[in-house]
């Protein structure tokens, strides 16, 4: 996870209950529902605009402990 970075963890992660799902309607040869099929949707959609405005939003850096007053 340290090599892939903060952006590329987290959208990944916010896609395992999609791939949960996809796999296990594959194997169990079952078909999703319509609502479960948009939710899914707009579980990948909300992941790449977060990753997409996490790359054009500046950076602050991180204070230090050396920064206290």
């Amino acid at each position: 996870m340290k090599m892939a970075g903060a952006k590329v963890v987290a959208t990944l992660f916010s896609l395992d209950p999609v791939m949960g799902a996809l796999i296990g309607a594959l194997a169990l040869t079952d078909s999703l529902p319509a609502p479960v099929q948009v939710g899914m949707g707009l579980i990948v959609s909300a992941g790449s605009v977060a990753t997409w405005r996490a790359e054009t939003l500046p950076v602050s850096p991180m204070p230090t402990s050396t920064d206290r007053p």
